[in-house]
């Protein structure tokens, strides 16, 4: 394709400036880049050493050209190359770098849009924590594009493997292309997530996520109410004892059992075994017909867990 923009007359004496477009619609991608081929002649015969000034006008601004001025080669051309990071139409004018050594031309040239490509790097923050329910494992995702700088504000959708609870579906990445979601379980094992770029059909699997054996129960305390006061050994009187099991997971310290045992012949306890409430308590009253120092000792999860308390009965 050749245009001129400025019509002269057919004079065998006056050099003439050709161009053809050789590339177009290339990505506006930074590197690819569209191109035309200039020619300077006279007389059908090539100019080697004319110079042409181009202009380009890009609606963006994006629109890159290696130098404003170019030098024909020994076969009067030159091959001026055109990269953009927009996809637009943009025109470029090349005219004499010396007024009216020779005409002008114009073309224009297409820039399509990039077809988004994403590196994506996955790290893992946080892993191998216990499946109680609680703690965390945290993983990111870092999306960079096509020119390896950071995406911002993707919406990326991660969906979690079964058995596992994500703390957030939906991540917008941060100005470091960066987006990152905690997630819990309450089995061990391996788990994985898939992260989508949400509406693009891109799709990253997440493994490696491991999850390990969480003891139910992390601690059992006794607590006694009245050691301000003195508690007679007449039978009537009694010591109460207020239990706590500490959880490491969700709702699983209630309805748990809890073992009474006494280092004492005549002490006795309200009862053996005690249950826990939806909240981990559970309370005992202990009673004694003898005055003396009693060891009150609570036993759960299997012999695990154990408190103990020191009460004293006078006389």
């Amino acid at each position: 394709m050749m245009n001129n923009i400025v019509s002269r007359a057919d004079n065998e004496s006056v050099m003439k400036l050709t161009s053809a477009i050789h590339v177009n619609n290339s990505p506006a991608n930074g590197t690819d880049y569209n191109a035309i081929l200039f020619a300077v002649t006279r007389n059908e015969v090539p100019c080697p050493g004319q110079f042409i000034h181009f202009s380009v006008y890009s609606p963006s601004g994006n629109a890159t050209l290696p130098s404003p001025y170019a030098e024909t080669d020994s076969n009067g051309n030159f091959l001026l190359k055109i990269t953009n990071t927009v996809a637009e139409d943009v025109l470029i004018v090349a005219a004499p770098a010396i007024s009216d050594a020779f005409n002008s031309t114009s073309d224009t040239l297409k820039f399509s849009q990039v077809e988004e490509l994403y590196n994506i790097q996955v790290t893992t923050l946080v892993n191998k924590s216990a499946a109680d329910g609680t703690s965390q494992n945290k993983v990111q995702l870092k999306i960079n594009n096509a020119l390896n700088k950071p995406v911002t504000n993707k919406l990326v959708q991660f969906l979690p493997s079964t058995g596992l609870t994500l703390r957030d579906r939906f991540v917008l990445t941060d100005s470091d292309g960066v987006a990152a979601v905690s997630c819990t379980a309450l089995a061990e094992g391996d788990y994985f997530i898939s992260a989508e770029i949400y509406g693009e059909n891109v799709v990253q699997a997440i493994t490696g996520i491991s999850f390990t054996k969480s003891s139910e129960l992390s601690g059992l305390s006794g607590y006694v109410l009245n050691n301000t006061l003195q508690v007679s050994a007449d039978g009537v009187e009694y010591w109460e004892i207020v239990y706590f099991l500490k959880k490491s997971a969700r709702d699983i310290n209630a309805n748990k059992e809890i073992s009474i045992v006494l280092n004492s012949v005549t002490a006795y306890p309200s009862k053996r075994t005690i249950i826990t409430d939806d909240t981990g308590m559970a309370t005992l009253y202990v009673y004694n017909t003898v005055a003396e120092s009693v060891v009150v000792s609570a036993y759960a999860d299997n012999d695990n867990l154990v408190a103990r308390n020191k009460i004293v009965f006078s006389s």
